[in-house]
């Protein structure tokens, strides 16, 4: 991913954290945040829906929802609230192993199924 950002003039650097305790990488998200302020700086995660803890935000009421997009959704959402809405968090939950999405072709995937496409406009205009 970061050759391809690089492209664009945008500097990846990965922050890996262990775990499926939603307190724990959290907080180190958290502790980045305040650590990175430049108004350059932004955040984002790839976290598996299926590794996801019950103490995750709204955890209990997305399990509700019928389709697991919908819970992806829902779940993203509920994050960007409890980062307070922070202007530079874009939050990210992967909804398929991430391996297979190596091995397959994206264009044949409908477009309200790609959720990088609506998160593109709150992406830093450069």
């Amino acid at each position: 991913m970061a050759p391809h950002l690089a492209q664009f003039q945008l500097l990846v650097y990965p922050h890996l954290v262990g775990g499926n305790l939603f307190v724990h990488w959290g907080n180190d998200l958290h502790r980045l945040m305040l650590t990175n302020h430049r108004p350059n700086i932004w955040f984002s995660t790839m976290v598996d829906l299926y590794r996801l803890g019950s103490d995750f935000p709204e955890w209990a009421q997305a399990q509700k929802l019928p389709s697991a997009v919908q819970k992806v959704q829902f779940l993203e959402q509920a994050w960007h609230k409890e980062r307070s809405h922070h202007p530079r968090f874009i939050p990210y939950i992967q909804l398929h192993e991430f391996e297979s999405l190596l091995y397959c072709d994206l264009s044949g995937w409908p477009n309200d199924f790609l959720p990088m496409k609506a998160k593109s406009e709150h992406w830093p205009k450069r």
